[in-house]
C-alpha cells in the first residue's frame, strides 16, 4: 500500500525544543528531524517530509514568522496530501485563524498541533498529538484544524483554555469537528475535500491595539490606543460585548473620524451583535464591528488580514461581518445565545 505523503512543518513552540534539565529550560532545537527516532511507526504509513521554519517560543511569534509559514505552505500546496504545523499552544490559535484567512477554498486540510513537554521528555503528549495529527492530515478535511488530544477543532474556532496534557483547547461557540475514538469519529458537516480553485492572500497588517473594558474606564483611554497606538482598536466588552456608557461619544467621534473600532466579549462563549444593547445606548446603530461568535483569537487574526487588504473602515466592516472561512456563524437565528435576547 502506497503511503500517504505528509508535509510537516516545525514552527516553535514546546514541542520542538530541548529541556535542558541542568539549567531548568527550554532551549531551541532541531530535535524534529529525528523524529523517526522518537516515532518510528510513522514511517510504516506516511512519506513525511521535515522542515523547521521557526524554532523559538510561540510567545513570540510575529507577522514575518506568520508570512513565513503561508509561503512555505503556499509553495509545497500541490505536493502533499495535507500539512502538519507543530506549534506551541500559547499562539496556535492565532496563528491556525490567519493561516484560515490566508489560505481559502482549501482542497486539504492544514493541521496545527503542539504538546506541553517537549517531544523528547518523558510523559510528553507530543508523540499521541503528532499521530493523530498525520492521520487527520490524511482524512477528508479541506480547511484549517487543530488536532489536541482527543479533539478535532476548526482552526479559527479553537481557543486555548488550559495549561495540562490533554484537552488544552475548546471550541466555545461552534461544535467540534471530530474525536479521536476507535474509529475516529468526523461531523458530516465539516469542509470536505473537492476540487476548489486555492484563494491565497498573504496580507497582514498588525498596526492594531486591543484594551480590555473594566468599571471605570475613560474614553481617553479608547482615544489613545485609536489615535496613538494602533489603525484599529479592539475592545474586549462585559458580557455580550457592552462598555460603560461614558464612552459611548468618544467611540461615536473616532467612528466620525474613519478609525476602525471592533467590539467582542470578555467571555470565553461570547457573543457580541448590535441587537444585545439596551435602547438606552447608541451603539446599535454606530458602524461599529461587532464580532459575534467569532473567538478573540480570530478577531484578532482576521482584523490584521482586513487590513492587509484595505485601510477603508467601510471596506474592512464588509470583511470582518462577512463568514471566510467558517469563523463567522452565518445565520444569527442559528446561534443559541441569540434566542435569549
Amino acid at each position: 500500500m502506497a503511503r500517504e505523503k505528509l508535509c510537516l512543518i516545525s514552527f516553535g513552540g514546546s514541542v520542538g525544543m530541548f529541556y535542558n534539565h541542568q539549567k531548568s529550560r527550554l532551549e531551541e532545537s532541531d530535535v524534529v528531524y529525528n523524529l523517526y527516532a522518537f516515532i518510528p511507526e510513522l514511517q510504516s504509513r506516511f512519506e513525511i517530509d521535515i522542515i523547521q521554519i521557526y524554532a523559538g517560543n510561540s510567545y513570540d511569534v510575529g507577522p514575518e514568522e506568520m508570512q513565513e509559514l503561508c509561503t512555505a505552505i503556499k509553495k509545497r500546496y500541490d505536493d502533499y496530501t495535507g500539512f502538519v504545523v507543530l506549534h506551541g499552544t500559547s499562539t496556535m490559535s492565532y496563528t491556525a485563524s490567519y493561516v484560515s484567512f490566508v489560505f481559502q477554498n482549501l482542497d486539504k486540510p492544514i493541521v496545527f498541533t503542539g504538546s506541553i513537554l517537549p517531544l523528547g521528555e518523558l510523559g510528553s503528549e507530543a508523540r499521541n498529538n503528532i499521530i493523530n495529527s498525520c492521520i487527520v492530515a490524511t482524512l477528508d478535511f479541506a480547511e484549517v484544524l487543530i488536532v489536541y488530544g482527543a479533539s478535532i477543532l476548526r482552526g479559527n474556532r479553537a481557543k486555548k483554555a488550559v495549561e495540562q496534557y490533554t484537552e488544552v483547547f475548546r471550541s466555545p461557540t461552534f461544535p467540534k469537528l471530530g474525536e479521536i475514538r476507535r474509529p475516529i469519529q468526523l461531523r458530516d458537516d465539516r469542509k470536505k475535500r473537492r476540487k476548489r480553485i486555492l484563494k491565497y492572500q498573504p496580507f497582514m497588517n498588525n498596526d492594531i491595539a486591543t484594551i480590555r473594558a473594566h468599571p471605570g474606564m475613560q474614553g481617553e483611554l479608547v482615544r489613545m490606543a485609536a489615535e496613538d497606538l494602533g489603525q484599529a482598536v479592539i475592545i474586549q466588552g462585559f458580557g455580550a460585548g457592552v462598555i460603560p456608557t461614558n464612552i459611548v461619544p468618544t467611540i461615536q467621534r473616532l467612528l466620525e473620524g474613519g478609525h476602525i473600532i471592533v467590539l467582542t466579549s470578555q467571555m470565553h462563549q461570547g457573543i457580541a451583535a448590535p441587537f444585545t444593547y439596551n435602547m438606552n445606548t447608541s451603539l446599535g446603530s454606530l458602524p461599529l464591528i461587532f464580532s459575534y461568535d467569532m473567538t478573540s483569537e480570530a478577531t484578532a487574526a482576521k482584523l490584521m488580514w482586513a487590513l492587509g487588504q484595505s485601510k477603508d473602515a467601510r471596506i474592512v466592516r464588509q470583511i470582518m461581518n462577512t463568514n471566510l472561512s467558517g469563523e463567522i456563524t452565518e445565520t444569527l437565528a442559528a446561534i443559541p445565545v441569540m434566542r435569549k435576547y
